[in-house]
């Protein structure tokens, strides 16, 4: 499953302030990651595309589940 967030609240007040993004990949990596590990043991999460390391400009982040 790929689960991608089109605007995120955090980067967006961010940006209303003029304050530098906040770098939500190591956050995602860790929120994300036990959040499926709690549904289930196998679930395994991987970043796609998140600030600092953009690599999908359509969206804010993109993430991807998958069952091992």
């Amino acid at each position: 499953m790929v689960y991608t967030m089109i605007q995120c609240r955090v980067q967006t007040a961010r940006a209303v302030k003029v304050l530098p993004f906040h770098p939500g990949r190591a956050v995602g990596v860790i929120e994300y990651g036990d959040f499926a590990k709690t549904i289930d043991n196998r679930i395994r999460c991987r970043c796609l595309s998140c600030y600092p390391e953009v690599t999908d400009d359509s969206c804010c982040c993109k993430w991807a589940f998958t069952l091992e």
